[in-house]
């Protein structure tokens, strides 16, 4: 294999990590693609002001691919291999594909700031665990519509993370695991 071909079917390896700046959040998703025993090369998303930034790096640093302007502040963001699913501060979630030759958003749906901290995990293939209103964690896939039952906190929740089979959430006093497969 060439040292520029991508393999035919790469296995990434997914890594999210949240870098908090003022006026500046950052999400990298590093979906590690292994071209070689020595070569690879990751993928990147983050958001900056009224931007989203997707970059590629590898062994010779970093190349930014694309930006896309956006109409508010993203202060939540996921990723899963070229989807980007966005909390914006005007309280709305939306969808932004990456991919597509122009600017693709689509409009998942508003939340109050007041009630919800917005909090986007990746739960598989084009399939993200948002927080929603009334201290539901909604599963929505790419298409805007949930092929699992919504998760209900008794607790508004500030942290979420899956783990395998869990989604494990905490709240000021409490920690709640669910199974979600």
């Amino acid at each position: 294999m060439a040292v520029d071909d991508q393999p035919e079917n790469p296995d990434p390896f997914i890594v999210q990590v949240l870098i908090f700046r003022p006026l500046c959040l950052i999400v990298l998703l590093a979906n590690f693609i292994i071209i070689t025993r020595y070569i690879f090369f990751f993928q990147l998303c983050y958001a900056k002001r009224k931007s989203i930034f997707t970059a590629q790096a590898h062994e010779k640093g970093i190349t930014n691919l694309r930006e896309f302007n956006i109409d508010t502040t993203a202060i939540s963001v996921g990723i899963e291999t070229g989807l980007v699913c966005i909390a914006l501060s005007s309280g709305r979630y939306v969808f932004l594909d990456t991919n597509a030759q122009k600017k693709s958003m689509k409009e998942l749906f508003t939340f109050d700031s007041k009630e919800v901290s917005p909090k986007i995990v990746n739960a598989g293939k084009e399939e993200f665990l948002v927080l929603g209103p009334g201290g539901l964690g909604v599963f929505t896939t790419s298409m805007g519509t949930s092929e699992k039952p919504p998760i209900i906190w008794q607790q508004s929740v500030h942290s979420v993370v899956i783990d395998g089979i869990n989604v494990v959430a905490m709240a000021n006093d409490v920690i709640f695991v669910n199974r979600w497969v």
